[in-house]
C-alpha cells in the first residue's frame, strides 16, 4: 500500500496526525524540499542531484546545457552526425571547445594537445576568404584543418 503526500497531508488536516509517523511529518514540513524542486525541475536535473550527488544549484545549468547539446545533435543529418563523433567523451568535447574558445579546458589536455589546438585556433581566427587563401598559399600544415583527436577517448 502506497501513501502519497496528499493522503498524508489530508490525514494530518483531518486530525489523524497521530497516524502520520514523525519522519513523514518532518519530510512534509521541511522547506528544503521546495527549494530542491525549484532547482531540480526536470527529471534529468533530479537525476544529477539525486543519483550523481551534484549540488542542486548546478543542476539547472547542467540540464540546460545538455538539453541544448542534445537538441543541436538531433538536428544533424547522418553525414554530420558521423563527423561529430558521438563516441567522443564529454570531457574530450568540453576540452576541445574550451581550449578553442580560450576557456578552462578542465586539465583534460596534454601540453602537446594544447599546442596543437592553439595552432588550430589560429587558423580558425581567419574569416572564410583569408582562411582559404592561407590554405591555397600553404600557410599551415594540412593536419591543422583535420578533426582534432585527443588521447582521452
Amino acid at each position: 500500500m502506497s501513501t502519497n503526500k496528499k493522503d498524508l497531508t489530508n490525514k494530518a488536516s483531518k486530525g489523524e496526525a497521530a497516524s502520520v509517523p514523525p519522519a513523514v511529518k518532518e519530510i512534509l514540513n521541511n522547506p528544503k524540499h521546495d527549494l530542491l524542486d525549484n532547482y531540480c525541475e526536470t527529471l534529468y536535473s533530479r537525476y544529477l542531484n539525486r543519483n550523481l550527488g551534484i549540488s542542486d544549484t548546478r543542476c539547472r545549468s547542467l540540464n540546460e546545457g545538455v538539453k541544448a547539446l542534445h537538441n543541436a545533435v538531433c538536428y544533424l543529418d547522418t553525414n554530420n552526425l558521423v563527423k561529430f563523433d558521438l563516441n567522443q567523451s564529454v570531457g574530450n568535447l568540453l576540452a576541445i571547445y574550451a581550449r578553442l574558445e580560450d576557456w578552462n579546458d578542465l586539465q583534460q589536455l596534454t601540453s602537446d594537445e594544447i599546442k596543437t589546438l592553439r595552432m588550430i585556433q589560429e587558423t580558425l581566427r581567419h574569416k572564410s576568404k583569408a582562411y582559404n587563401l592561407s590554405l591555397y598559399n600553404q600557410r599551415w600544415d594540412t593536419k591543422l584543418t583535420e578533426p582534432f583527436k585527443t588521447g582521452i577517448y
